[in-house]
């Protein structure tokens, strides 16, 4: 596609620690579409991972971004005090990214807040979701799942969660269309996915290119907590825009 090849490699046929394909071809880009897990990387694999870090080719997403990515930078961003570190002549620049936020909460101190969080999740589980670090909607709980975990973790154990406020989006009337079904009207919701490119030089720190570059709109059944795709939760959606004003 646009002149550019791509091949796929499993770890193990680019675990000889070279970023040249056939030692003729040099890699400009590695995408990582495996490898979120710790089990994914033994030993031989994970030095391969660092091999690749260190290389001059571009890693999508690389280790900064995938930590970046991860629940728990998402709920030390949402604390007091740390965005302002990134904007700090900025408050109203601070006060946009903020408001986007949901509430979020780390679950890795054994002081009296986080013991009072606990509690509440316990007792009002449907108002929270429980997030493990793992990426593609996995390790996510949810009602009585949630109190279930927090009595069976050790707190040293419940450091590697976070939990959040429970998003309680627009319903919507829509008709959704699935494989072997007739359509039907269902209540939904829906959830807009940016998508974007980000370069950058690590070397200087400076940002060469940073655009958007398109869109996608999930939805599911309002009733539902999941809406994965492929595990047939939700389906592929358009979005319509319009003032808030004018909807009743």
């Amino acid at each position: 596609m646009g002149g550019v090849l791509g091949v796929r490699l499993s770890l193990d046929e680019a675990g000889d620690h070279s970023l040249y394909l056939d030692g003729t071809k040099r890699i400009g880009l590695v995408h990582l579409a495996y490898g979120y897990l710790a089990e994914h990387f033994p030993e031989n694999d994970l030095d391969l991972l660092i091999m690749m870090e260190r290389s001059t080719a571009i890693m999508s997403p690389n280790l900064r971004l995938q930590l970046a990515g991860t629940k728990k930078i998402q709920q030390v961003l949402s604390k007091p005090g740390v965005l302002e570190r990134f904007f700090p002549n900025n408050p109203q620049q601070v006060a946009k990214i903020r408001v986007t936020f949901a509430e979020l909460w780390g679950l890795g101190e054994h002081d009296a807040i986080t013991e009072a969080v606990v509690q509440n999740a316990m007792k009002n589980n449907q108002e929270y979701v429980m997030k493990s670090q793992m990426d593609g909607g996995h390790g996510i709980y949810f009602d009585d799942d949630i109190t279930n975990m927090l009595n069976t973790l050790t707190k040293e154990e419940r450091g590697a969660f976070i939990l959040m406020k429970k998003i309680k989006p627009l319903v919507v009337k829509n008709f959704c269309v699935r494989p072997f079904e007739p359509p039907r009207q269902e209540d939904v919701n829906s959830e807009l996915g940016i998508y974007g490119s980000l370069i950058g030089d690590q070397t200087t720190r400076q940002v060469l290119v940073n655009t958007v570059n398109g869109h996608s709109v999930r939805s599911k059944a309002a009733s539902r907590n999941m809406g994965g795709i492929c595990s047939g939760g939700g389906v592929i959606d358009s979005v319509m825009l319009f003032p808030s004003n004018e909807f009743n």
